[in-house]
């Protein structure tokens, strides 16, 4: 069953993005082709390829593009979405890795119910430095999704989902003008496409501890809530707000910022 393509993007983590191409490797199902997008890290093709050979794996699926300026994660994505020419896209993210059944209960999420244009897992939320490990999923309702979407990022992280690459180019992939949440606008956006399904297995391992993961995301997550909130009206920029701006509160306990906290209760009640 070669279905299924795999975009990694990538930059200035090559041991970790090793780990990630390995989860890929080891999946019950073997994929097309692993298509690792470099966002101009300092690092060559020959040291990836060194570093896979040197633990053993097999590099032959590994496709290897660098951008030719830092373009961000979502550019890097939609690049691989481009270049793919499976099926159904999953995409990783470098520090994170797939449990080796992962591609296989998402894809049986597709046989069940063929009108789906995205499958997604749980997640299993490690901080490695602290040794502490959290699950989170969050279970879409069946009717009326689109409508559910505005209220809940349900399938969070894009490393947990498998897409309908079809789906997911005919609404335009990812929007790389937004700074932040562009999982989150694609989401709502392909599920006017049709049907999103959850396999309810925590195959996704999502690390949290890596540095670069929180630099700069309270501004980040500022300016998309501003961009964002442009793109719907009426009753669905009234809930999406709310949702966001709930989000953006978490977010600014989380990093101990009570600055931020205040601007985004701020952009809240005046209509920001």
């Amino acid at each position: 069953m070669k279905f299924i393509d795999v975009v990694i993007p990538s930059y200035e983590r090559l041991e970790l993005l090793v780990s990630a191409v390995k989860s890929v490797l080891l999946q019950t199902i073997p994929v097309k082709t692993i298509f690792v997008i470099d966002d101009n890290s300092s690092f060559t093709e020959v040291e990836l390829r060194a570093h896979l050979t040197s633990v053993g794996l097999d590099d032959s699926k590994v496709l290897f593009y660098r951008n030719e300026k830092n373009q961000g994660a979502c550019f890097s994505r939609n690049r691989g979405i481009n270049l793919s020419s499976a099926k159904f896209v999953a995409f990783l993210d470098d520090d994170d890795t797939w449990q080796e059944n992962h591609l296989e209960t998402l894809m049986n999420q597709f046989i069940e119910v063929p009108e789906a244009v995205l499958a997604y897992s749980g997640k299993n939320i490690i901080n490695y430095s602290k040794n502490k490990i959290r699950r989170s999923l969050n279970i879409i309702p069946k009717n009326d999704q689109f409508n559910a979407m505005l209220g809940c990022n349900y399938p969070g992280s894009t490393s947990s989902v498998l897409v309908d690459r079809e789906a997911i180019i005919s609404i335009g992939g990812f929007d790389s003008s937004l700074p932040a949440i562009q999982d989150y606008d694609m989401y709502l956006r392909l599920a006017k496409k049709g049907s999103i399904v959850t396999s309810r297995e925590y195959t996704l391992n999502y690390r949290d501890d890596t540095a670069l993961k929180i630099t700069n995301q309270l501004d980040k997550a500022r300016r998309a809530y501003q961009v964002i909130m442009h793109k719907y009206s009426g009753s669905e920029r009234k809930k999406l707000k709310k949702t966001i701006c709930i989000q953006n509160l978490k977010k600014s306990v989380r990093y101990f910022n009570v600055n931020y906290f205040f601007i985004f209760l701020s952009d809240y009640l005046k209509g920001g």
